[in-house]
């Protein structure tokens, strides 16, 4: 992520909002809201639930041209602009007063095309021309959206700047930080300069600052240069202390003068492998996760995916596989600052390209894009090549290295096609799990991506007692049975691992399919009513949607009458084994008498990614109140199964009866860790 630039040197407009628009089947123009799709996403397996405008039917599967003017500032002249957007479906030509200036064919990655040449000093008419093609890449239900899906802007810097591919290397084993700081000269002139990378927290406050000075980079030419220094007590990134901080990297010249300073966030961390072990900052990881579909515009705001992904850090769910696809940015920068993990996944679906040169240029453009954001920890090139594509491409997964080493690459699929990447992952079969690890990837991690055979989409969407909710009666009982049949006895099979050649191998990661949207509610906004929207803020970031569909998320950000996220029934049956720790108890909570204690015994499963020396046994009143505490010496590292674990409770005198919540934490060096509270 590139943010808060020296506005003295960089510029930007953002060119969100309203744009004279013209479907090519039409003979007339019109104006649109940008971002979001003209046309395809009725398409998508929610149909039009998931439709945010109702643009006319006959757009469908139509070419289109979007049009607007902007007027180029005085502090934008002489420099390098280019028109700049986050993601266009899926074929575009650009162009600027009247002359083509650039073409893209990747709807998912970030477009970047030069305009200054084609620029004039008053208004400029700026035309993205959409082609009917199909995508090149991911061709299922995504193929079918067309248009400006994600922030557009115009964006200006030096002649003499640093690139977009800039790249963050942190080790937290080595102790060190390696900037590969890309530089470029557009000018008719070589230049002496020096580099400077300014570390600060995000507050502003100086953390450190590696230079490298007497550089001659020649007119017209770019290379990258690589700035190395050692960091002995860096704050580290992880999910339960996302400290992020920022990088200024500058280019200054011989006089001291700052020619380009562009700022990019990103957080200190690192992912390793320890033979069947996941690793983080030298931890084991366990992920528990969400894995699913996009659901097109609905999705696209900051304020969805904040509220989206901190309830489910709430409920324990700390990581995402992003299915199939690149998915709007916000995702990424909110994973970034709350600690959600992600498997980043490229847009090669059932199979890919003929022509190697466009999935190559996809994966180098994605993972360059992307690879600063602490929150991804893993690549997948591909998504189940076995049905279509032939197997897996061991060349993808060597490609994707070349532009992220520091990253574990698969592609995501059924064990027997997952064998070349350094992780072993596995979809559905709980028969096979382990008997597949050893045949495939017997000294690797192992993931199981897609986890339980639930599919919303196999049911109808509007088969709830309204007419609209979509889940409410066939999840509130089917998923009872699904979820236990084929979620809760496959997690409560394998979540304790077995026990291969005298050591016990733990899978790394679970993933229920699409979790977030088969164990939540769909809910009934606005009194089962399409609901208006209106927006006072249309040219800023994010999809400003005209209504919204009662039920079309299980994420509520506009009917304040309704919760923002809430379990169907289902969910609750295999809720505890999506929790980082879980208790198994051998006695159960019941009716106290004041002025006694009570004692339960448990094995822990501790799969926390922070240590603990201590577990502190509270009752407390149902607003928090601390009435007891009992606290115990208990040494656990990531991944410890420990049996017999004896948790005291206990209960002050009271004159009447009173509801209390009995709650387990745990500490280290007397810093709050994992709360547990009993159901009683």
């Amino acid at each position: 992520m590139s943010v808060d630039h020296d506005t003295t040197i960089r510029s930007e407009i953002c060119l969100n909002g309203l744009w004279d628009f013209r479907s090519l089947v039409d003979d007339n123009w019109t104006q649109i809201y940008v971002p979001g799709n003209y046309t395809g996403t009725r398409q998508y397996w929610g149909g039009e639930h998931w439709d945010g405008f109702d643009y006319p039917r006959h757009w469908e599967g139509h070419p289109a041209i979007y049009r607007r003017t902007f007027t180029l500032p005085s502090s934008m002249q002489d420099m390098n602009v280019h028109f700049y957007c986050e993601g266009c479906a899926h074929h575009s030509i650009v162009k600027l007063n009247g002359t083509q200036v650039g073409e893209w064919h990747d709807g998912y990655t970030p477009m970047s095309i030069p305009l200054t040449h084609a620029l004039c000093t008053g208004i400029n008419t700026l035309e993205i021309h959409i082609s009917e093609r199909k995508s090149d890449l991911f061709d299922d239900y995504a193929t079918h959206r067309r248009g400006l899906w994600q922030d557009t802007s115009i964006k200006a810097f030096p002649k003499i700047f640093v690139g977009d591919d800039f790249f963050i290397n942190t080790s937290v084993k080595n102790r060190n930080i390696i900037c590969h700081v890309p530089i470029a000269n557009l000018t008719d002139q070589s230049i002496n300069l020096s580099i400077q990378c300014q570390i600060t927290e995000l507050d502003g406050k100086p953390v450190k600052t590696i230079t490298k000075n007497n550089l001659t980079l020649e007119a017209g030419k770019s290379e990258t240069s690589i700035l190395y220094d050692k960091w002995a007590n860096p704050h580290l990134w992880s999910p339960h202390d996302p400290h992020l901080y920022l990088i200024h990297t500058k280019l200054i010249n011989e006089q001291g003068k700052i020619l380009d300073c562009k700022t990019t966030r990103f957080g200190f961390r690192e992912v390793s492998i320890d033979e069947t072990r996941l690793l983080l900052n030298g931890d084991e990881l366990f992920l528990r996760g969400h894995g699913g579909h996009d659901l097109g515009d609905i999705q696209h705001s900051r304020q969805y995916m904040y509220t989206w992904l901190s309830n489910l850090k709430k409920i324990g769910i700390n990581f995402m596989r992003l299915h199939c696809s690149p998915k709007y940015i916000a995702l990424y920068e909110v994973a970034d600052e709350l600690g959600i993990l992600l498997e980043a996944e490229a847009a090669l679906h059932f199979k890919v390209p003929q022509n190697d040169a466009i999935w190559e240029g996809h994966l180098q453009r994605l993972i360059k894009a992307q690879r600063n954001h602490p929150s991804i920890i893993v690549w997948s090139v591909s998504n189940e090549l076995r049905w279509r594509g032939g197997g897996e491409k061991p060349e993808m997964i060597a490609y994707a290295k070349q532009f992220d080493p520091t990253r574990p690459v698969f592609a995501s699929d059924f064990s027997l096609e997952s064998q070349h990447g350094v992780i072993c992952i596995h979809h559905y079969d709980p028969e096979t799990v382990f008997e597949d690890w050893q045949k495939y990837g017997a000294n690797k991690p192992m993931i199981w991506d897609e986890l339980g055979s639930v599919w919303q989409h196999d049911r109808p969407l509007d088969n709830g007692t309204s007419g609209h909710e979509v889940q409410a009666q066939d999840y509130a009982t089917g998923l009872w049975h699904d979820g236990n049949d084929q979620i809760l006895k496959d997690i409560r099979r394998h979540h304790d691992g077995k026990v291969i050649n005298g050591k016990r191998q733990r899978i790394s990661g679970f993933v229920p399919w699409d979790l977030a949207y088969n164990f939540f509610r769909w809910q009934p906004l606005n009194n089962n009513q399409i609901m208006n929207l209106s927006h006072q803020d249309n040219d800023t970031t994010g999809v400003k949607l005209k209504h919204i569909r009662p039920c079309a998320s299980t994420i509520n950000i506009w009917d304040q009458t309704l919760p923002e996220f809430e379990p169907n029934p289902g969910y609750y049956l295999f809720e505890k084994y999506m929790h980082p720790v879980r208790f198994f108890d051998e006695e159960q909570a019941r009716l106290f008498f004041s002025s006694t204690q009570w004692t339960t015994h448990a094995q822990i499963f501790y799969d926390d990614t922070r240590p603990a020396d201590e577990l502190t046994c509270f009752v407390q009143t149902l607003d928090g109140e601390v009435l007891s505490s009992n606290t115990q010496p208990l040494n656990l590292v990531p991944g410890q199964i420990m049996g017999n674990v004896r948790c005291t409770f206990s209960f002050p005198h009271v004159e009447s009866p009173m509801p209390v919540q009995l709650v387990r934490e745990f500490r280290y060096k007397n810093q709050p860790g994992y709360r547990d509270q009993i159901p009683a």
